[in-house]
């Protein structure tokens, strides 16, 4: 037995026989206001990123922490 998903650009055939769990689609993530998981930011990353000096990204990491936005802000304020 085969299921059709339909929409054209997602066309795709999938075996029931061999289905393991849900069919996951990239458009299927929730939206919150949770914060990965990736590293945190380190100085010579913000540093390079903005091309600002190593003192200064060193600073804004140790005044924010690991508020990642809070650091981005901070650095794009420093660079102009």
């Amino acid at each position: 037995m085969e299921i059709r998903f339909q929409p054209p650009h997602l066309s795709m055939v999938v075996s029931t026989r061999f289905a393991v769990g849900t069919v996951n689609f990239p458009g299927d993530r929730k939206m919150t206001n949770e914060k990965g998981a990736g590293a945190p930011l380190s100085a010579v990353s913000v540093a390079k990123k903005y091309r600002i000096a190593l003192e200064d990204a060193k600073t804004i990491v140790a005044e924010h922490g690991d508020d990642a936005k809070a650091i981005h802000k901070a650095a794009r304020r420093i660079a102009a």
